[in-house]
């Protein structure tokens, strides 16, 4: 203030300026997560010839999915408004329920106690699925690293991590499965039977081929939109409800658990789907035309694997009702999205 005046001081910035346009405070979430990207709008210091600065010009900002501008993704949010902390605290709760039903387990000796069949079942239909769970990590991570809003890659980062806490369940059973039976093969067999087995292989060939779509927009659709969510009512959902007819109840309540990951995926991705459709009418035609190429593929590895409700265990399931009940609850899923099978076939 100068002598003999009054000037007003001017206002700071409470927030930085990016956030300023809310016209709030914005919330923790949006704090951490938004507009994070620095190689959107803005070049990259390289060369425009340079094999990274193509290769996310060509499969992010040229995707088939469009807006009429970058900025308009960040328009994006997580339903669940996670953040790094929340996921934490989310994850040891639910990592701390798996590890109890393990100690129960084991003070139980229910290893001991399960029959040839049904370790004929674990190995051939179970134990084989971190490589499949590997495959849809390897998609999510590549999600998190082409996507083109912060908001959207934090979601991907997130469902990368409960692909991997999923690989980590899987592998641990495994290893209790082999010290407790090391003739039959557990931790030693599951790659050949992967590879090999015909029950695995139309899914093999599905996650192979997706690893090699390299549109964000059309990665996310085959992934998020198509063989996530069928193939997770099929394993984590029908597996535990096999687990639990065949009195396998540690698996059966560990899947159940791990499901839960598979709902918030669900949802951030519905939303996802009903932005790339407000934002540019134009992209219902590459949801329709992705949905569609995929759909059939990945209900083929579905169906390849009726031999683990109706052959492999001692008490089977009807794998007719079991697709029923899958197909049904992914209507209702493209429906939530603003989409329908019937416009895709």
């Amino acid at each position: 203030m100068r002598r003999g005046t009054m000037t007003t001081a001017k206002p700071k910035l409470r927030t930085w300026s990016d956030l300023a346009k809310f016209k709030r405070i914005p919330s923790e979430y949006e704090t951490v997560t938004h507009n994070l990207l620095f190689n959107v709008n803005g070049r990259y210091e390289l060369d425009p010839n340079d094999p990274v600065v193509v290769w996310y010009d060509k499969y992010r900002d040229k995707s088939a999915i469009q807006a009429e501008s970058m900025d308009q993704w960040n328009n994006f949010r997580d339903p669940h408004s996670i953040v790094y902390r929340k996921y934490t605290e989310l994850q040891d709760e639910r990592e701390t329920f798996i590890d109890i039903l393990f100690e129960q387990n084991e003070e139980l000796r229910a290893n001991e106690k399960l029959d040839q069949q049904w370790l004929q079942f674990l190995l051939k239909a179970f134990t084989p699925l971190r490589f499949l769970a590997h495959g849809l990590q390897m998609m999510a991570s590549y999600g998190a690293m082409i996507a083109p809003s912060s908001y959207i890659i934090n979601c991907y980062h997130f469902q990368a991590a409960d692909e991997m806490r999923r690989i980590q369940r899987i592998s641990y059973r495994t290893k209790e499965l082999q010290l407790a039976y090391p003739e039959l093969g557990f931790g030693e067999e599951e790659r050949h039977i992967w590879e090999s087995d015909p029950m695995w292989q139309p899914l093999r060939k599905v996650i192979e081929l997706m690893l090699t779509e390299f549109d964000w927009g059309k990665s996310f659709i085959a992934l998020n939109l198509v063989l996530k969510p069928l193939l997770d009512e099929l394993v984590s959902v029908k597996y535990a409800e096999l687990f639990r007819l065949n009195g396998d109840e540690l698996m059966a309540e560990m899947l159940e658990n791990l499901y839960l990951d598979t709902v918030r995926s669900k949802e951030w991705s519905q939303d996802l789907s009903k932005l790339i459709l407000e934002i540019n009418p134009n992209n219902q035609a590459v949801l329709t035309e992705t949905i569609a190429k995929w759909h059939p593929l990945v209900m083929e590895g579905i169906t390849a694997l009726a031999p683990a409700f109706e052959e492999l265990p001692d008490i089977k399931m009807p794998f007719a009702e079991v697709l029923k009940d899958i197909t049904n609850k992914y209507d209702t899923f493209l429906e939530d999205s603003e989409l329908t099978l019937s416009k895709i076939s």
